[in-house]
C-alpha cells in the first residue's frame, strides 16, 4: 500500500546519534523514498515521497534495524490489529543484574535488548551492575536472550519479576510431574493395560511362597545375583 504523497511517520528507538544515522542508512535510497527527517526527542523518523510503500518501509526497519519499529501515521487496517495485540499484553519492569565492566558492555547490552520484540526502554546501571528493562516480555525469556547473544549470566533482582517466573516455572514443574505419572502408569501395566504378574523360582524363605518355591513379591527376583532369575513359569 502507497501513501499517495502523505508523510510517513514511524516510531523508532533511537538513543544516540549513531542510532539515527543507522535509521537514515537503512532507510537511505528505497523504493520511492524522497527525504528521510529525524526526531530523536520524539523518537519520531518521518519519510516523504510520492509513492512510499507504507508496509515495505515498516518491514525493512524492523528487519535491519530494530523489531520494535512502529507505524504512527497513516493507519492501516493490519497494523492497527497488531498494535491492539501488543496493547493486551501487560507492560512490566524487569530488573536485571548483569555484570558490565566498562562503557562498552554497558552501550552493546543496551544494543542487543533493545532488539528484541516488545522492549520499549533499556536503563543500564554500570555503578550498581543492574539493568532496568520496561516492556511486554516475559523475565525468563528475556535472561535466556541476553545469555544467548551476549554471554553474560542475568538474574532477575526485583520482586514482581521473580514472582511471575517462578509462577511458570511451577506450572512448568506440574506439567512434568503428571507426564511422569502418566509414563509410570504404562510401564505399571501391559500394552493392553492388563497388569502382568512374573512368578519366578524364589532362594529365599518368603512366607508366602516358601511350599512351592515361587514368588511374585521378592525384590530380588529380578536381581543378578539370583540364579533362577532366568527361570520365568
Amino acid at each position: 500500500m502507497t501513501n499517495k504523497g502523505q508523510d510517513v511517520k514511524l516510531k523508532v528507538n533511537m538513543h544516540c546519534e549513531g542510532c539515527a544515522d543507522a535509521v537514515r542508512n537503512c532507510l537511505r535510497g528505497f523504493d520511492g523514498i524522497e527525504e528521510i527527517v529525524m526526531n530523536m526527542e520524539k523518537q519520531e523518523v518521518i519519510v516523504k515521497g510520492e509513492n512510499v510503500d507504507i508496509v515495505k518501509v515498516l518491514e525493512r526497519l524492523r528487519k535491519k534495524y530494530n523489531k520494535n519499529a512502529e507505524l504512527i501515521s497513516p493507519e492501516l487496517p493490519k497494523i492497527k490489529k497488531e498494535e491492539e495485540k501488543k496493547k493486551e499484553i501487560p507492560v512490566k519492569t524487569v530488573v536485571l543484574k548483569i555484570f558490565m565492566h566498562c562503557e562498552g558492555c554497558v552501550r552493546d547490552i543496551k544494543k542487543i535488548i533493545y532488539q528484541m520484540e516488545g522492549v520499549l526502554s533499556v536503563k543500564p546501571d554500570m555503578a550498581g551492575g543492574t539493568v532496568a528493562i520496561k516492556g511486554a516480555v516475559d523475565p525468563l525469556r528475556l535472561v535466556e536472550y541476553i545469555k544467548k547473544r551476549t554471554g553474560k549470566h542475568a538474574e532477575i533482582v526485583n520482586e514482581e519479576a521473580k514472582k511471575d517466573m517462578k509462577g511458570k516455572e511451577k506450572k512448568k514443574g506440574e506439567a512434568n510431574n503428571g507426564k511422569k505419572g502418566e509414563e509410570k502408569k504404562k510401564g505399571e501395566a501391559g500394552e493392553d493395560g492388563v497388569h502382568l504378574i512374573y512368578w519366578v523360582h524364589c532362594p529365599s524363605q518368603c512366607p508366602q511362597c516358601y511350599m512351592n518355591r515361587l514368588c511374585c513379591c521378592c525384590e530380588n527376583a529380578f536381581s543378578d545375583e539370583n540364579v533362577h532369575s532366568c527361570s520365568v513359569m
